[in-house]
């Protein structure tokens, strides 16, 4: 009986992390029209984060100089690719995701979830291993900070050369 429980606490876990991981890049598509955006120098600013309790604090963060190159769409916005670690508050490769014209979305950074080594994994338990080997290589949307209007309108999207 206990053990049953275990098993179910685990997957009731998982679940509940899969539910807020974020997509694998296949299930994206290229975008329609080929657009970009130079920025000429870092941009940060002090921005919002809201944890997972709803408390908000603030942190510098930002993009790195940089060609940034439509990577992925969704319905909803486009995934604009970095240079390797452009975002500055998680120096991770990724970059920023912005909403299509009329849709109610907000601009977000975003990440590919790299994943932790394997020998990292093995001494976490496996709770750990399995959440995070489900996690690598996907593409996550940072849904706790707000992205300054700063860095939004230094954002100068055009068509690709």
């Amino acid at each position: 009986m206990f053990k049953n429980l275990v098993y179910f606490l685990i997957v009731a876990l998982l679940t509940g992390c899969a539910s807020t991981s974020g997509v694998h890049p296949d299930s994206l598509t290229k975008p329609v029209k080929s657009t970009d955006f130079t920025l000429n120098e870092d941009i940060a600013d002090v921005m919002i984060i809201t944890n997972a309790f709803g408390s908000k604090s603030e942190a510098l963060s930002g993009l790195k100089k940089g060609r940034y190159i439509s990577k992925y769409e969704d319905e909803k916005g486009i995934f604009y690719e970095g240079p390797e670690n452009c975002l500055i508050q998680h120096k991770a490769s990724g970059g920023i995701y912005i909403p299509k014209k009329g849709v109610n979305e907000k601009p977000a950074f975003w990440v590919y979830i790299k994943g932790l080594p394997d020998s990292e994994r093995a001494k976490l338990g496996l709770v750990v291993a399995i959440g995070d080997s489900w996690e690598a290589g996907r593409v996550k949307k940072d849904w706790w900070t707000t992205v300054s209007d700063v860095l939004l309108n230094e954002i100068k999207v055009s068509a690709s050369k």
